[in-house]
């Protein structure tokens, strides 16, 4: 990511196609309990917003060194809330 600004509009296009996914899923697979999608389109975007506090807030004391690190980090942690939330969809 070359700046935060991008960095934020991937962790939104990220939530935004995972909450479309739950809708598509829905549509198809009409006796799936309502419960269930709504749960993980809950976690969605609870984990979303918490990244987004990470990526606005970054911790005082990391100095501009590990500063990379730390959004490196934000980033394997989005591409594995994506793996998680895909399998989750998947189980239902």
């Amino acid at each position: 990511m070359a700046s935060l600004k991008n960095l934020l509009k991937e962790l939104n296009y990220v939530t935004s196609e995972l909450v479309a996914e739950c809708s598509i899923y829905k549509t198809f697979h009409p006796d799936t309990k309502d419960e269930a999608i709504q749960k993980i389109i809950n976690d969605i975007i609870l984990k979303r917003d918490e990244l987004a506090h990470k990526i606005r807030n970054p911790k005082k004391e990391i100095s501009s060194k590990d500063l990379k690190k730390f959004y490196n980090d934000i980033i394997l942690e989005i591409q594995n809330n994506l793996v998680k939330q895909l399998d989750s969809i998947s189980k239902i």
